[in-house]
């Protein structure tokens, strides 16, 4: 049943049944007041506190997410990623035209534990490894290329040009269906050029071998007898000081005979016109 409230009395009386003693004599209305006002200021303050918190919590969020930035203003700069490719020469500059590159020239120096001897005069030195070096290039691009007629055979096989007398000297026997016969080839620089006056030679020509060079290349092309022994000889002067001996007879360094030279003018005219002989 309820129960009316009129003063004090009547709260002094509700709250001594509850709490079995008898409450104080007078209540202070003040007090309750202010101890009201107390717990309601600690709610809001916890309540502002939480709020707060909050707060935070979200702020530092959203700067995990999307970079310092969005908390202090900045522009957004949002995560990293990897650089673009960088555009080829031909995006950047369309209208640039390139030239094509002239390709590098490659010299070849000679071997650094070779100690040249000085030529004189264009004499190769047989002392020296730089001629012996030339003489195996000669031999090489000789064999090489062949330059001989198919239907000679060159004996020994193996013959090569060796530094003689300031120059280089190959001599080695030819063989055909005909029999053998003796080739010589000398390679001089800086000797008198020979030409047919005075010449005591049954046959002497004179050669305009290459006239389609700036510089050109004369010969002389003789025959002389000695007895049975026909000798086939084409002289060769050349633009740069080089002079080519090249000769063929009719007879073996055995002794054996065959009716004529093994080479012709036009065969030992082939023999000396090589462009890849590596003159010093």
């Amino acid at each position: 049943m309820s129960r009316e409230i009129r003063d004090d009395d009547d709260i002094r009386e509700l709250l001594g049944g509850v709490l079995q003693m008898e409450p104080p004599m007078t209540i202070d209305r003040a007090a309750v007041l202010s101890a009201g006002k107390r717990a309601l200021r600690r709610r809001r303050l916890a309540a502002a506190t939480g709020v707060a918190a909050g707060v935070v919590a979200v702020a530092l969020g959203a700067t995990a997410i999307a970079g310092p930035s969005a908390l202090f203003g900045g522009p957004d700069l949002g995560p990293a990623v990897p650089a673009p490719p960088r555009p080829s020469v031909s995006e950047v500059a369309p209208t640039m035209r390139t030239s094509p590159v002239p390709p590098a020239t490659t010299r070849l120096a000679p071997p650094t534990a070779v100690t040249s001897v000085p030529m004189t005069k264009g004499e190769l030195n047989a002392a020296d490894p730089v001629a012996q070096q030339i003489a195996v290039s000669f031999s090489t691009i000789f064999t090489s290329l062949h330059p001989l007629p198919s239907w000679a055979e060159l004996s020994p096989r193996g013959a090569r040009f060796q530094v003689t007398q300031g120059g280089l000297k190959l001599v080695a026997d030819l063989k055909d269906s005909q029999g053998v016969g003796s080739f010589r080839f000398d390679v001089v620089k800086n000797a008198p050029a020979v030409s047919c006056a005075g010449a005591t030679a049954s046959t002497c020509e004179t050669l305009e071998l290459d006239p389609t060079l700036d510089r050109r290349v004369t010969g002389v092309y003789t025959v002389t007898s000695s007895g049975p022994v026909v000798t086939n000889t084409l002289f060769v002067n050349r633009y740069d000081g080089f002079q080519l001996v090249l000769s063929s007879t009719n007879r073996g360094s055995t002794g054996e005979m065959r009716p004529t030279p093994t080479l012709t003018k036009a065969n030992l005219i082939s023999a000396a016109l090589v462009p890849a002989y590596p003159y010093w």
